[in-house]
């Protein structure tokens, strides 16, 4: 079984960590979840 993750995982991996970090830091993390919704439905829309 290979457990190694493909190129294109990589690519997925990497450019979630980039979207994160510049819009889910602990600030905005705390703003999403005192929301109705409990979390930040623009950036899921990304």
């Amino acid at each position: 079984m290979d457990a190694a993750f493909t190129a294109e995982q990589d690519e997925i991996r990497r450019t979630l960590r980039d979207l994160l970090a510049k819009h889910s830091g602990p600030g905005e993390v705390r703003a999403a979840v005192r929301t109705a919704e409990g979390h930040d439905r623009a950036l899921w829309r990304r």
